[in-house]
């Protein structure tokens, strides 16, 4: 067999695996499992620490994830890390997530728009 012929049939193989595993909600959570991991650069193990660490909640407002995605299922911890360098922070819900953000990651405007709210 060729190494063409080799890679086109790794490639069914992939495809073929890919979809059984898309088939059932457990297969889809594993696939999602698998490319946060993959873009993170964790383990299994960091991912179960960070989890365990937060106690499943978000590490700013301490609530369990509520936002859904498209099809009606209560979406995971989004992993919070900083742009810059890549290191991982922790563990937020969407809103809080999309929060910081929305304010470029800022301390400093985080800040200003906390004494904002608090002077209104």
């Amino acid at each position: 067999m060729t190494g063409r012929k080799r890679w086109a049939k790794q490639q069914e193989y992939s495809r073929a695996y890919k979809a059984r595993l898309m088939s059932t909600p457990e297969g889809r959570a594993e696939l999602a499992l698998r490319r946060r991991l993959h873009r993170y650069k964790m383990t299994r193990d960091e991912y179960a620490a960070l989890t365990a660490a937060a106690e499943n909640r978000c590490m700013i407002c301490g609530n369990e994830e509520t936002a859904v995605d498209g099809k009606g299922n209560v979406k995971t911890l989004s992993v919070d890390h900083c742009h810059e360098t890549g290191r991982i922070r922790g563990l937020l819900c969407n809103t809080c997530n999309r929060a910081i953000g929305l304010l470029r990651d800022s301390p400093t405007l985080l800040r200003e728009a906390a004494k904002y709210l608090e002077g209104s």
